[in-house]
C-alpha cells in the first residue's frame, strides 16, 4: 500500500497534522484500542451507588490490580472503563540517584491521551519560547494555528489578568459554570488587587476545550457530565471526534491494529513494516513518515530503529504538586450541581509557576465516598457540605532542557530518570491564598512522581542545527528528508503550562511545511 503521507499514532499530535493533510492520499496508521465494552453510567458515583462493581473494579477486578502500591495504578485509570487508554509502552522511573520510584505506560488507544485529559488548551507566549536557551522557532510561527485550532476546537475563557501570561483571544467561548468557592476566591482576588495591585499572584479563568453553547453539531457542555478524568463525550472536545469525522468523510484513511516497528528512508519514499496482534507483518510506502506515537513510544521507536540503544536522550516533564485549601466561610453550601473540575488558573509573579484551581466536586467523588470511615449515605451528605468549600491547587513548574534522561536498558525497556519537583512555592502560595480566605498547610502537598504529569517533551528537540537524535525546526529526524516527528518529543523545553495546544499547533504547521516541501 503507497501513500503520500503516513501518519503514525492518532492521539493530538497526530489528528492535528491529518488534518492538514486531508483528501491528499493520507492514511493514519494507528494500534487504536477502544472500549471494549460501553460503560452503564454517566458517572462513576451512579455505579457506585448502584452497586455496579464489574463497572467499578472491572470483569477481571483489575482497577485492584497492584492495589498496594497506588502509584502503579494512575488517577486516569481508576475507572476500569478506562484503562484501555493507558494500555501502552510500559516504563520504569527512578529518581536522580538512580532510585527507583514508579512504573507507568503510555497509550495505544485510539485519540490518545486525549481520552482522559483535563481539557486545558493554553497558549505559549514569547517569553515561553525564549526563556530556556530559546526555541528554535517564533512564537509568531505558531500563532495562526493556534487561532484556527481556537476556533475548531472551541475553547470556553475569558480574556483577565491571567491573559499577560496566557495569550489573549478574539474568539473565546463563554466561560464554564463557577463553583460557589471559585466565585468567592476571584471575588476576594478582585477586592485585595483593588486595593494594592501588586499582591504577588494573578488569578484568572482557565481555558478549557468545553463548548458552552451548541456549535458544529455537538451539543453544549451538560453540568454533571464528567468526573474526574472521564469525559463522556458531551461538549468536552476530544481529537478522536474529528478523527472519526475525518474517517466519516473518507478525508484520510485510518487502519487500526497497526504497531510501527521498523521504517527505511530511500531516496524517492519511506518503507514501514508494522504488525498486528497476531504478529502478522504488513509493508506499506509512503513519499512522507510523519510520526506521532506519543514522546515516549517515538523516541523508543527511532531508538531502536537507528540502533542507538545504549543512548542517553533528555526528557522533560511537569511533575503535578497538589495542595488542598478549604474557605471555611464556604462551609454548609450544598451542592446542587457539578462543576467542570478545572476552574481558575493562576501564577505567582516570578511566571514559573502555573497553578490550575480544580473543585472537587468535579472530581471523582468515588474515591472520596470510599475514603470516609462512615456509611456510605452520610459520607455522601458530608461532603455535599464540604467539598463546595474547597479548591485543590496543582502547580505546575517550568521545565528546562536537562531536567531529565530517557534510555532503553539491556532489555530494550525504558527507563527514565527524573527528579522530583523541589517547588519552593508552596509557603508563598498558602500565605496568599489565606489572604483571600483559603486554608491549608504545607504537609498536605501531595508531590506526584516524575512521568505522572504526562506532559512529556523533549526526547527529539528542535534544532536549527540538529546533531544526532534532534529534530530540524520541520519536524525532519536529523539525517533524514522524508521522516519527520509531529509529537511532543520535538518540543525543546516545558514552559508552566499545559502543552497540548501547542503539540498540535506545531504538529499542524510541520504538516503544512511537508505538504510545502517540493518533494
Amino acid at each position: 500500500m503507497e501513500y503520500d503521507y503516513l501518519i503514525v499514532g492518532s492521539g493530538p499530535g497526530g489528528v492535528s497534522a491529518a488534518r492538514q493533510l486531508c483528501y491528499a492520499n493520507t492514511a493514519i496508521l494507528d494500534v487504536g484500542y477502544t472500549p471494549d465494552r460501553k460503560f452503564k453510567h454517566s458517572k462513576l458515583s451512579e455505579a457506585l451507588e448502584s452497586g455496579d462493581m464489574e463497572s467499578l473494579l472491572g470483569s477481571n477486578w483489575e482497577t485492584l490490580d497492584n492495589i498496594e502500591n497506588e502509584f502503579n495504578i494512575h488517577r486516569k485509570i481508576k475507572s476500569a472503563d478506562l484503562r484501555y487508554v493507558m494500555n501502552g509502552e510500559f516504563f520504569r522511573v527512578y529518581d536522580s540517584n538512580g532510585r527507583f520510584i514508579t512504573k507507568g505506560n503510555g497509550s495505544y488507544a485510539k485519540g490518545g491521551m486525549a481520552n482522559v485529559w483535563g481539557a486545558q488548551l493554553l497558549k505559549y507566549n514569547k517569553k515561553d519560547l525564549d526563556e530556556v536557551n530559546g526555541w528554535p522557532i517564533s512564537i509568531n510561527e505558531l500563532e495562526a494555528y493556534y487561532t484556527e485550532l481556537e476556533d475548531h476546537i472551541g475553547i470556553s475563557g475569558v480574556n483577565d489578568d491571567m491573559s499577560q501570561f496566557l495569550g489573549e483571544s478574539d474568539n473565546l467561548l463563554p466561560p464554564v459554570e463557577l463553583s460557589i468557592t471559585s466565585k468567592y476566591l476571584l471575588n476576594n482576588y478582585n477586592l485585595l488587587k483593588a486595593a494594592k495591585p501588586d499582591i504577588g499572584i494573578k488569578i484568572g479563568r482557565a481555558g478549557v476545550a468545553v463548548s458552552t453553547v451548541d456549535r458544529n453539531g455537538f451539543a453544549k457542555y451538560k453540568a454533571g457530565s464528567t468526573e474526574f478524568f472521564k469525559p463522556t463525550g458531551e461538549g468536552i472536545y476530544n481529537p478522536k471526534n474529528t478523527l472519526d469525522s475525518l474517517i466519516q468523510n473518507k478525508s484520510i484513511s485510518y487502519f487500526s491494529n497497526q504497531k510501527l516497528i521498523k521504517y527505511k528512508e530511500f531516496e524517492d519514499y519511506v518503507e514501514i513494516i508494522t504488525t498486528n496482534n497476531k504478529n502478522e507483518y504488513n509493508h506499506y510506502k509512503t513519499k512522507h513518515l510523519l510520526l506521532a506515537c506519543g514522546t515516549i513510544q517515538t523516541a523508543k521507536l527511532v531508538l531502536m530503529n537507528e540502533q542507538l540503544t545504549n543512548a542517553r536522550i533528555n526528557f522533560v516533564d511537569h511533575p503535578p504538586i497538589l495542595l488542598p485549601f478549604i474557605f471555611p466561610k464556604c462551609i454548609g453550601n450544598i451542592i446542587n450541581n457539578d462543576y467542570f473540575p478545572i476552574q481558575l488558573t493562576a501564577t505567582l509573579n516570578n511566571k514559573r509557576d502555573m497553578i490550575s484551581l480544580y473543585h472537587p466536586a468535579g472530581m471523582m467523588k468515588t474515591e472520596y465516598l470510599l475514603q470516609l470511615p462512615i456509611p456510605l449515605n452520610l459520607s455522601k451528605n458530608v461532603l455535599s457540605l464540604l467539598l463546595n468549600s474547597m479548591l485543590i491547587a496543582q502547580i505546575w513548574e517550568t521545565s528546562t532542557e536537562n531536567n531529565g534522561c530517557f534510555y532503553l536498558d539491556d532489555n530494550c525497556d525504558i527507563c527514565i530518570k527524573y527528579p522530583y519537583p523541589k517547588n519552593n512555592n508552596i509557603f508563598k502560595l498558602i500565605y496568599l491564598m489565606f489572604k483571600m480566605g483559603g486554608i491549608s498547610v504545607p504537609n498536605l502537598a501531595s508531590r506526584y512522581p516524575p512521568t505522572w504529569g504526562y506532559h512529556h517533551a523533549g526526547t527529539l528537540p528542535m534544532s536549527l542545527e540538529p546533531g544526532l537524535l534532534q529534530t530540524h525546526t520541520d519536524g525532519r529526524l536529523w539525517k533524514y528528508k522524508r521522516i519527520r516527528v509531529i509529537d511532543g518529543s520535538v518540543l525543546p523545553s516545558l514552559p508552566a503550562k499545559n502543552h497540548s495546544l501547542t503539540l498540535m499547533a506545531n504538529s499542524a504547521r510541520i504538516a503544512d511545511l511537508t505538504k510545502k516541501c517540493g518533494y
